[in-house]
């Protein structure tokens, strides 16, 4: 798949921390954010697109953090987390949101950028039950599917 800003490798990472922190399964929410990965990653793609280029620039610069940094600050291990299953990914996102400042403020950003991406999609909006009291307006300039 070709993005505007992320390289392939950058968008994995992205994806792989979706899969992470949206997990499918549950009561009340079937899908997760690697059952809508084509669907979220254009759209968080897009919405990092439109960002001034320093922002840009340090999200890029995060992903790639959190891919080597993160497993080894809380998993003492050297392993991409592109290649962890999806329990131990969700362990590691649950852990990183717990610990000191660095997997906190990396899970935020990251947050920033999936949730409005993968919440915006009505098959994640019809999954929860989530109906819009005030519609957006078809003339604002949202997130692009």
């Amino acid at each position: 798949m070709k993005f505007k800003v992320l390289s392939n490798r950058e968008a994995a990472i992205l994806a792989a921390v979706g899969r992470g922190i949206i997990p499918p399964g549950g009561p009340h929410f079937a899908i997760g954010a690697g059952d809508l990965e084509g669907k979220w990653l254009p759209r968080a793609d897009y919405a990092i697109f439109r960002m001034p280029f320093f922002t840009r620039l340090a999200i890029r610069i995060t992903l790639r953090v959190i891919d080597y940094l993160l497993p080894i600050y809380i998993m003492k291990r050297i392993i991409s987390i592109t290649r962890l299953d999806n329990a131990r990914l969700e362990n590691l996102m649950d852990r990183a949101e717990k610990s000191g400042i660095f997997g906190a403020a990396a899970m935020v950003i990251v947050k920033v950028l999936i949730f409005p991406a993968f919440y915006g999609l009505p098959e994640a909006q019809a999954a929860i039950g989530y109906n819009a009291r005030f519609p957006v307006p078809p003339y604002f300039e949202s997130l692009k599917e």
